[in-house]
């Protein structure tokens, strides 16, 4: 899939049934769920992980994926429109039309760590953002 770096890329698997005591990873999104088109936005969440997977989907391409530190139980990845298009050309960030700054694409952008219970049991949790223009769409 273009995007992909050559030694490939993440495949995501989270267990049938979580415990009944975790709470997985979550996000913490704005209220307003809009953001400017040329600056992005700054998305938050909490986990018992050590580190956060994220990796960022539209049809046809891969265009950002990675993974997040975390300190004291959160992390943040930082949504930059201007990064992807400069990444994935076919990300448009411009009207050809009206040359102003206007977002169409959709995206996928997933979240998966390695939790723990409270009681130091394992398991896997992800949470997706479907960010449709400008607009961010907590897919819970």
């Amino acid at each position: 899939m273009p995007g992909l770096p050559e030694d490939g890329g993440h495949l995501y698997v989270i267990e049938k049934t979580r415990p009944a005591d975790g709470l997985g990873l979550r996000l913490t999104l704005p209220d307003n769920s809009l953001f400017p088109p040329d600056a992005g936005i700054l998305i938050g969440g909490f986990t018992t992980a050590e580190e956060v997977y994220y990796a960022a989907v539209m049809p046809g391409a891969v265009i950002d994926q990675g993974t997040l530190p975390v300190h004291e139980g959160q992390f943040y990845y930082a949504l930059n429109p201007t990064s992807f298009y400069r990444k994935t050309p076919t990300y448009d960030i411009y009207n050809l039309v009206t040359g102003r700054t206007e977002i169409k694409d959709v995206i996928h952008l997933t979240f998966f760590s390695r939790e723990k219970t409270p009681f130091g049991i394992p398991y896997h949790s992800f949470c997706r953002l479907i960010i449709r223009g400008n607009r961010l769409i907590y897919a819970r």
